[in-house]
């Protein structure tokens, strides 16, 4: 899909972009782009859940498989491995609806392109909260 509208006039790819209600529009902004936090976002450790749900600012941890690549310029990928890490749920994601799914910012450039692309895997996630007191 990327090289399809890549190779396309620049107004007839911005008319596809405007018909995906999914398609996030950005302000330029100076400097580096920040996160609901007021940080920025950290490649592969960032994510957006739906804040209806999901306390933003919280530490989260994932357990997940991720795209494994086997070219440089592969970006269709039936083989995946497993993986897990520590997340901050920092990031808005105006079309993150539901408790269901989270949207994890892979980063920017070819590598991040790739992964968030074919992301659509199953997974594990556990918010990290202070434990309640004894009474």
């Amino acid at each position: 899909i990327y090289g399809y509208l890549r190779a396309l006039p620049p107004e007839k790819m911005q008319d596809y972009l405007n018909k995906n209600p999914s398609y996030v529009f950005f302000k330029p902004v100076e400097g580096a782009a920040e996160t609901f936090l007021g940080l920025p976002p950290v490649d592969g450790r960032t994510f957006a859940a739906d804040q209806r749900f999901f306390p933003k600012g919280a530490l989260a941890f994932v357990v997940s498989t991720k795209p494994k690549w086997s070219a440089p310029d592969q970006y269709v990928t039936t083989e995946y491995e497993p993986f897990s890490r520590f997340l901050l749920d920092q990031d808005i994601g105006g079309a993150i609806t539901g408790g269901g799914h989270i949207d994890l910012f892979w980063g920017e450039g070819d590598d991040a392109r790739r992964n968030a692309g074919v992301m659509k895997q199953t997974g594990r996630l556990y918010y990290l909260a202070p434990k309640a007191k004894a009474p």
